[in-house]
C-alpha cells in the first residue's frame, strides 16, 4: 500500500477551499484513489451504493484520523452512513475538473 495522506480535519470549508485541497495532489493519484476504494466498497453497476457495515469497520480508522473514527464508529453503531458511492463519484469529479498539483493533466501521466 502506498503512502497515507492525512488530510486536515479539524475545519469546515467552501467549495472552492475543498478544491483547493485537490490541486495540492496529482489528479491521476486522486483518481486511482476513488477507484481502489470503489472496488474495496464494492461500488458499481452490480454492487451497492454503500459498503458492508464490515468494510466500513475495516476503513474508518485509516481514513479517519482517531479522534473523528472514534465518531465514525458511533455513527455507524447507529446505523448512519459512513462511505458511499456519490461521494467518492463527487470527489473524483472534482479531482477530475481540477487543476493538480502539476498544473497539467497530461503531466499528471507520469
Amino acid at each position: 500500500m502506498g503512502t497515507v495522506v492525512r488530510v486536515r480535519w479539524d475545519c469546515q470549508g467552501t467549495v472552492d477551499e475543498f478544491r483547493g485541497i485537490l490541486r495540492k495532489y496529482r489528479r491521476s493519484s486522486l483518481l486511482i484513489a476513488c477507484a481502489r476504494l470503489g472496488v474495496a466498497f464494492n461500488f458499481g453497476p452490480e454492487g451497492k451504493s454503500t459498503p458492508e457495515e464490515e468494510r466500513v469497520k475495516a476503513w474508518v480508522p485509516n481514513v479517519f484520523p482517531p479522534h473523528l473514527a472514534v465518531r465514525a464508529k458511533r455513527y455507524l453503531d447507529k446505523n448512519r452512513v459512513i462511505f458511499f458511492q456519490a461521494q467518492l463519484g463527487y470527489v473524483a469529479a472534482e479531482a477530475a475538473a481540477t487543476d493538480s498539483a502539476s498544473g497539467c493533466f497530461h503531466c499528471d501521466a507520469g
